[in-house]
């Protein structure tokens, strides 16, 4: 599971195909939380030939929000931990627009 979409890095460089993979996923129950880590590449065949990452986009899930999430994976038949993560971004309206609005930072990826 990845998600592809166009990005802009910090630089400036546009990547109309960025590819982005979850690379990390640290949970800790007793605490209730989640570390979440995407690696975007410039593309799939940069991040299949190992080159470095353009970009990593980042989601820390505490308290409440993290025990909804792992009550879900907790449900028989309920998604796995890389769903689950892939989701999260999906839904976690973390991104600023120029009027100032939210949005998902991975509203306009498609899964690849």
């Amino acid at each position: 599971m990845a998600k592809q979409m166009a990005f802009t890095d910090q630089y400036g460089n546009q990547h109309q195909e960025s590819y982005w993979r979850l690379v990390q996923c640290n949970i800790s129950v007793p605490d209730k939380s989640a570390l979440l880590v995407f690696y975007g590449y410039k593309d799939k065949a940069a991040r299949n030939s190992a080159k470095q990452p353009v970009a990593a986009k980042q989601y820390a899930i505490m308290g409440e929000t993290f025990d909804a999430c792992y009550a879900r994976h907790l449900e028989p038949g309920g998604p796995n931990m890389a769903q689950m993560a892939y989701e999260y971004a999906v839904e976690c309206l973390d991104a600023r627009a120029e009027d100032g609005t939210l949005h998902s930072f991975f509203e306009s990826a498609t899964d690849v």
